[in-house]
């Protein structure tokens, strides 16, 4: 009903002073260093767009909230509630992404996953790289031992169905990362463990083939070489490996090279570069338009994550389960930022806000 999105923003806004003026707990969270972090980093991107210039569609004030504070706000609120509340929230966030994936199978008006070009239907690319933390939340709540395995069974058919539906690749990759350190969280030594790991493993790699096998996007992954070497300009081989997005890499540090410190503000590649498309590597979209500083502060925030993670693993040794599912996660959207932006999508932070509250829960 509003496509420019003004209820997203008011409600942001309101949520986010109403938890920081009555919601000591959420005080309190948005002083921890992950949240600082990446709170400057927004602060610094909006004061980049200012100085740089400001080229996108929405109204200025509504891209900061929209693309920039909304998916902040949500990781915030997402670490409180799972610091206080694991069960609930973790419900509701499996119950969300399940009922966004039958809005999928409901408005895809073409199921070409098994044959012919790629589909994704309304929803885009961004309908299976929702869907695929269904497997995040369900192997969360499995390791807990708050969801039965047949339902998290079903779960992972459910969110590898809509994935090879729609074919997109990039959400089969993570799918996998996230599948596999699932399956590495149930190995122990008992004979029935190992049995149930086995037959699962096993499951998991006949599917993969099959999908690799029979399907439009195992045919798309063939390409991928191919299509590099249309792309890549450089000598170097490996950019082959990224497919089409090897020209993002090739342009963006070319332009990294002319403004390195502060960058050119975020989204501003296709008119810097004279290109339709944005930049599809949030790596290359730190570095290019977010310059060293920019870069710096990203760098700090999956840092700290990826140095608390390890120290949790080392030090909760009754945990490993749930830390090697949240490890999962966080790979998972490391293996995404290749071929991806994820700094405006409010389902990535999500996820990292699971993760900052199970670590700050286990310390």
């Amino acid at each position: 009903m509003d496509s420019k999105g003004r209820l997203v923003v008011y409600l942001t806004i309101f949520v986010f002073l109403l938890n920081f003026i009555t919601n000591s707990r959420f005080q309190r969270f948005s002083l921890s260093k992950p949240i600082i972090f990446w709170g400057v980093w927004i602060i610094y991107s909006a004061i980049n767009l200012i100085i740089t210039g400001y080229n996108g569609d929405l109204p200025f004030l509504w891209y900061l909230v929209l693309r920039l504070f909304t998916p902040f706000t949500v990781m915030l609120i997402v670490s409180v509630e799972l610091y206080y509340a694991p069960k609930k929230i973790l419900y509701v966030l499996l119950s969300t992404f399940i009922i966004y994936g039958l809005f999928i199978l409901i408005l895809v008006d073409n199921y070409s996953g098994f044959s012919g070009e790629q589909n994704v239907g309304a929803f885009g690319n961004m309908g299976p790289l929702n869907i695929m933390f269904i497997i995040f939340y369900s192997g969360l709540l499995f390791a807990h031992k708050w969801l039965k395995q047949q339902n998290l069974f079903f779960c992972i058919l459910f969110a590898f169905l809509i994935i090879v539906l729609s074919a997109t690749r990039k959400a089969f990759g993570a799918a996998v990362i996230m599948l596999t350190f699932i399956i590495l969280s149930q190995i122990k030594l008992s004979p029935k463990k190992l049995v149930q790991v086995a037959v699962l493993s096993l499951i998991t790699i006949w599917s993969i083939n099959f999908a690799l096998n029979n399907t439009t996007m195992g045919k798309r992954f063939t390409t991928i070489e191919e299509s590099g070497m249309e792309y890549n300009t450089t000598d170097n081989e490996t950019l082959n490996l990224l497919g089409d997005r090897a020209y993002f890499y090739i342009k963006g540090w070319s332009i990294f090279l002319e403004k390195p410190i502060a960058g050119i503000g975020l989204n501003n590649f296709p008119k810097i570069a004279e290109s339709s498309y944005r930049i599809h590597s949030e790596y290359i979209v730190q570095i290019t338009e977010g310059g060293i500083i920019g870069s710096s502060l990203f760098l700090f925030f999956y840092l700290w994550i990826s140095l608390n993670l390890y120290n949790s693993w080392r030090k909760n040794k009754n945990n490993r389960s749930i830390i090697l599912v949240l490890i999962g996660g966080f790979v998972a959207i490391i293996f995404i930022n290749i071929t991806a932006w994820t700094y405006e999508f409010s389902h990535y932070f999500a996820c990292f806000g699971i993760i900052i509250g199970y670590l700050k829960k286990m310390k």
